[in-house]
């Protein structure tokens, strides 16, 4: 139902919703990240609320970020949902190297000087044949699947009218396109 603002000519008039209209924001880069897209998320957060929308925040756990100190705010934050990123392909990595010095040790302690380097330089299987597969669409792609749980809760608690996205990385327009389905 349409009212007007007291004090407003009577051809002028502001829709008031019923219900306040909810903005899912989807964004990897968001506070304490000190990357320059979580710019773009704050404006966004910022201003909704002056044109009738809530937002409400999906984004990573500030301990899986690169962060900074804590910025002081000029308004409320919002509801804010965060989801951990996995990192499969880092854990990978380090297990294979810890089992590369634990190889390189023991061949160390039973030939100590009839050993060369232990390792020769070739190119990696991990980084050739399965690195592509854990970083397709980006880096970021291992927060898509607990940030899919996350996200299907906000979006049961808060029903937002709207889902934005920022990237990049884009693994949050991938997040997205799972949560409209």
């Amino acid at each position: 139902m349409a009212q007007t603002r007291p004090g407003a000519p009577a051809a002028a008039f502001v829709v008031m919703p019923s219900s306040p209209r909810v903005a899912l924001l989807i964004a990897y880069n968001y506070p304490p990240s000190r990357e320059v897209g979580t710019q773009r998320t704050l404006r966004f957060e910022r201003y909704l609320p002056e044109f009738g929308w809530t937002p409400c925040i999906l984004a990573p756990r500030a301990a899986d970020l690169v962060t900074a100190p804590p910025a002081g705010r000029d308004h409320d934050p919002p509801r804010v949902y965060r989801a951990p990123v996995w990192r499969p392909l880092q854990a990978a990595v380090r297990w294979r190297n810890r089992l590369r010095r634990a190889s390189t040790r023991a061949v160390e302690r039973a030939a100590p000087a009839a050993h060369g380097p232990a390792m020769a330089a070739r190119p990696s299987f991990v980084n050739r044949w399965i690195d592509p597969w854990f970083t397709t669409p980006d880096d970021a792609v291992g927060w898509v699947c607990p940030a899919v749980k996350r996200g299907l809760r906000a979006v049961r608690e808060s029903k937002p009218c709207v889902l934005y996205t920022t990237g990049p990385p884009h693994s949050a327009h991938l997040l997205a396109a799972l949560l409209t389905t």
